[in-house]
């Protein structure tokens, strides 16, 4: 477990999602490096880290990717 990481009770909701190869590498590649024993593992903590970072204002929600031109 990360340092900082909390349970956040039981798992109950499931997601789909579709990914390009260099995404997929590119999680593969962060699992390696940080040794997280599943994809699934991985990305719930890609996921809290950058929900966290968005939080903490290291990348406000103005400048995250939403898919959609910027004006």
């Amino acid at each position: 477990m990360m340092e900082g990481q909390q349970t956040r009770g039981k798992r109950t909701e499931r997601l789909q999602i579709m990914l390009n190869d260099d995404e997929l590498a590119e999680i593969e590649d962060w699992r390696f490096i940080h040794r997280v024993n599943s994809r699934s593992s991985a990305i719930r903590m890609l996921i809290r880290l950058g929900l966290d970072a968005s939080k903490q204002g290291i990348m406000p929600p103005e400048e995250l990717p939403l898919g959609r031109p910027k004006a």
